[in-house]
């Protein structure tokens, strides 16, 4: 069954993370949890020799760890144990030193992990999650649990009765440099991934996935990115609510970096920021995948919110219902001040399977704008919602609201049809302009 992390969260706090070249701290428990500190042995987990993680104080289904320092070498593991009526895995480091996870971060278990480090968080190259559960990655300050309490990493206590889901993440100190980093470099051929229909999420500072992979497969895949002090919640879909008022940081994915939830149904991607960059190869992948799916199966969305600027350059954002696949794509859905769609980009929701596409849908205040094609000069910057020749099913509309749109250089706006049914439409409602050139 599918588990689901519930929260609201509040605000920011910290210093970047070290680089990877720098000492990795081991898992170093702290004595905040007095006799029911966490403790922490040699042993072999799953098959390998790791950190095993044992104590802590136990509240009801919730199991509290607390870290002075908490980091783990590339090649080596630190697993959570998971006592059988534990359901949620809750960790702070309460020192001052970032997190270098290098290895592999697991539970030996099922219960979800939330790990949380206000310094910074940094995930490898070869780093890795094996939790049954979800995951979620925060440089919050502490974990509200509704009217019962706070499980604080700044001013650290023993937990009280915190027997309840988790209501709250609190960012609730004024940064004095930039606010805490989260940065995903794990580039394995599934990166940071956790069990399908579960659900990932980074929420913190800047998040800057650098080559990194993160992958929910019929999951939720969300990141966030907060610059100040204020209250998001985690909504029962496990997408975040900003509030307007809300400073926001910004989110980066680059180098190749890969987003992955389509498998045969479900999978959504939230990203919510100031500024959102998908560059240089880099690939968002919702829908249902190759020879997935059945007959009824409904894909979910794939949502990009800023208040600020997109820009996808040489990359490709995509919900689409794959080749062999059965079942009906998502939408993909981008709000932004502006939107800058480059170098042969592409913003897709079409189908090449048994099924109808989704709709690309695009709300820019200022400005959107499609230019060029790829150095290559084989693929054209676009948005797509078609039925491809060995696609069966409605295609799907461009709809792009925004003050002016302009189109050049050999981009495109494409909403056909070359297989078995109808195509949708390209509509557009421009305040100001529209431009349509070469």
């Amino acid at each position: 069954m599918r588990k689901v992390l519930w929260a609201t969260l509040v605000g920011l706090s910290a210093i970047g993370v070290i680089g990877a070249d720098a000492a990795v701290a081991q898992v170093v428990p702290d004595v905040t949890l007095g006799a029911e500190s966490s403790r922490v042995r040699r042993a072999t987990v799953r098959g390998r020799d790791a950190d095993l993680i044992e104590g802590g104080a136990a509240r009801g289904r919730n199991l509290f760890h607390s870290f002075q320092e908490f980091g783990v070498r590339d090649g080596d593991a630190a697993y959570f144990a998971n006592p059988a009526a534990t359901e949620n895995i809750f960790s702070r480091v309460t020192g001052s030193n970032p997190s270098n996870i290098l290895g592999t971060l697991g539970v030996d278990g099922t219960a979800n992990l939330f790990f949380m480090n206000p310094n910074g968080i940094l995930f490898g190259p070869n780093a890795s999650l094996d939790v049954g559960g979800s995951f979620a990655a925060t440089t919050a300050n502490a974990i509200q649990f509704g009217e019962q309490g706070f499980f604080n990493a700044t001013n650290p206590e023993a937990p009280a009765l915190l027997t309840i889901n988790p209501s709250a993440f609190l960012f609730n100190q004024i940064p004095i440099a930039n606010p805490a980093t989260i940065t995903n470099q794990a580039n394995t051929i599934f990166g940071l991934r956790v069990g399908n229909g579960q659900n990932l999420l980074l929420l913190g500072g800047n998040v800057e996935n650098d080559g990194g992979r993160l992958s929910a497969f019929e999951g939720r895949v969300e990141v966030g990115s907060v610059a100040g002090i204020g209250t998001i919640e985690l909504n029962t879909d496990d997408s975040l609510s900003f509030p307007a008022t809300l400073a926001r940081g910004d989110v980066s994915f680059t180098n190749g970096s890969r987003v992955a939830v389509a498998f045969s149904e479900d999978g959504d991607i939230g990203v919510t920021a100031q500024n959102i960059e998908v560059l240089d190869n880099s690939l968002l992948a919702a829908g249902i995948f190759i020879n997935s799916g059945a007959v009824g199966n409904q894909a979910g969305n794939l949502t990009l919110n800023a208040t600020g600027d997109i820009r996808v350059r040489d990359s490709s954002i995509t919900n689409n219902v794959n080749l062999g696949a059965t079942g009906n794509g998502g939408n993909l859905i981008i709000a932004a001040r502006s939107l800058s769609v480059e170098e042969g980009a592409q913003l897709v929701a079409s189908t090449r399977g048994q099924g109808d596409a989704g709709n690309v849908i695009i709300n820019a205040q200022d400005r959107v704008s499609f230019v060029g094609r790829s150095a290559d000069g084989k693929s054209s910057s676009a948005a797509f919602s078609t039925v491809e020749a060995t696609g069966v099913g409605q295609g799907g509309n461009v709809e792009i609201t925004t003050g002016s749109l302009d189109v050049q250089d050999g981009a495109q706006l494409v909403a056909n049809t070359r297989g078995q049914g109808d195509a949708g439409n390209v509509i557009i409602n421009a305040q100001d302009r529209v431009s349509f050139v070469g």
